[in-house]
């Protein structure tokens, strides 16, 4: 897994309909960047203010993880493409230091990295599922506090396979 180091909330901003390719992010994650920057312009938007209905055509490559007892992170909800690209369902799955993987991705280091930064991460890497070959991907990761306070609470996932 490797980390991006690009302005993505520049380049979301920057790209509209007349430019919707963009080298390293895909059109699905410079969109969900834009929505999420919408929520609140300065810092990570409150949890309340995130609605699956206002991101419909990303929600198949979204995950959404709860941060639980500070090193820890619940899967609460898993769209099909991702279940789909790494061959499992991680819906009701915890991560943590000890248990961290599926398919080769490290999504407690994903979280825990977002948690931290408390701003959009975006990476890429490759997945490598128990029975298909492996797959690159491009993942962006997205914080929200929690609506009650200004920890981070959920860490939602973007992942997309890449096209080569």
């Amino acid at each position: 897994m490797q980390t991006v180091t690009l302005d993505v909330k520049s380049v979301a901003r920057q790209r509209g309909p007349h430019q919707p390719r963009h080298p390293v992010l895909p059109p699905a994650i410079l969109t969900f960047i834009k929505h999420w920057v919408g929520l609140s312009e300065d810092k990570p938007p409150r949890w309340h203010l995130f609605q699956m209905l206002g991101v419909m055509e990303q929600v198949p490559y979204l995950a959404i993880f709860k941060c639980v007892g500070g090193s820890a992170f619940m899967v609460e909800f898993m769209g099909s493409a991702v279940s789909a690209m790494i061959g499992d369902d991680m819906t009701g799955m915890e991560f943590n230091s000890s248990t961290p993987t599926v398919a080769e991705i490290d999504w407690y280091e994903r979280c825990q990295a977002t948690l931290e930064q408390r701003d959009v991460t975006v990476l890429t890497g490759t997945a490598n599922p128990k029975y298909t070959s492996k797959l690159d991907y491009v993942g962006a990761d997205y914080p929200f506090i929690e609506d009650a306070g200004d920890d981070v609470a959920y860490v939602v996932t973007l992942t997309v396979g890449k096209a080569n």
